[in-house]
């Protein structure tokens, strides 16, 4: 249910917030998403220690998602998927909604996706 009720708040985000970017392409079902998932955070979270700890904890408890040791962008947090079967998902009828939604554009800045994901990104209002 607390999966249901955050999935909600992101999709009335969604209509409030404008995003830049728009996702083109189509998923190659290699289960890359699920063994690095990265979420976003703001400048303001990602410099303050126990925010950081706070939505770390969230995912884990929430998702299920195991953290990642990943210092490599400094306002991302990495999980891996404790559902993950191989590159196949072992609730995909049960699936969280930020797995049913991905990949999604981030508020702030252009995503950046896992190589062999088969998405990319366009810039809103470019042909």
């Amino acid at each position: 249910m607390v999966r249901d009720v955050d999935g909600w708040f992101s999709f009335f985000a969604d209509k409030v917030m404008p995003r830049q970017y728009r996702i083109v392409g189509a998923c190659r079902k290699r289960g890359v998403c699920c063994h690095r998932i990265g979420i976003g955070l703001t400048p303001v979270i990602a410099m303050t220690p126990w925010l950081t700890r706070w939505v770390t904890r969230w995912y884990q408890f929430v998702y299920h998602f195991e953290p990642l040791p990943d210092a490599s962008h400094p306002t991302m947090l990495f999980f891996k998927c404790r559902y993950l079967n191989g590159s196949a998902c072992g609730i995909y009828r049960d699936r969280p909604m930020i797995c049913r939604r991905y990949p999604q554009p981030r508020y702030f800045g252009q995503p950046v996706f896992l190589p062999g994901c088969g998405y990319a990104t366009e810039k809103r209002g470019a042909s």
